[in-house]
């Protein structure tokens, strides 16, 4: 990433005050977001824009769609692509429904906005680290 560019993601809940919470505190942090309140319009925009997208933030209990079937379609459309999950639901039930499918994040909820961009940077870090040990293999 170079200085002009800003890291951009997809933020998807169902839940409108928090989608706006969560972008404002993004945006404070020097990130560009896209924020969605469905899964359809979700993979549109990743279908679209997945290319300029380093991530995306999904709650996992939305209401027309599980997170954990939309994690599975994104991948599909963007492998590459980093996925944090945000429930209220306890870290067990989160991992449990979450089976083998990797995150790089889960933020439980309520969070507070320094938790929010500490899970997100350790998160980009970690999926650009195994992109370039993959282009190095």
């Amino acid at each position: 990433m170079t200085d002009s560019k800003k890291t951009k993601l997809l933020i998807v809940d169902d839940d409108e005050s928090l989608l706006d919470l969560i972008e404002a505190i993004l945006e404070s942090a020097g990130f560009e977001s896209i924020a969605t309140c469905n899964a359809p319009d979700a993979l549109k925009i990743v279908q679209d824009d997945g290319q300029n997208l380093e991530g995306v933030i999904i709650d996992l209990n939305l209401r027309d769609f599980p997170g954990e079937r939309l994690i599975e379609d994104i991948k599909k459309l963007a492998p590459q692509m980093a996925i944090f999950m945000t429930s209220g639901c306890l870290n067990e039930e989160i991992t449990e429904r979450l089976g083998d499918r990797r995150v790089e994040g889960i933020i439980t909820k309520p969070f507070r906005a320094a938790d929010l961009i500490e899970k997100v940077v350790d998160g980009l870090r970690r999926q650009n680290i195994r992109e370039l040990s993959s282009e190095g293999a």
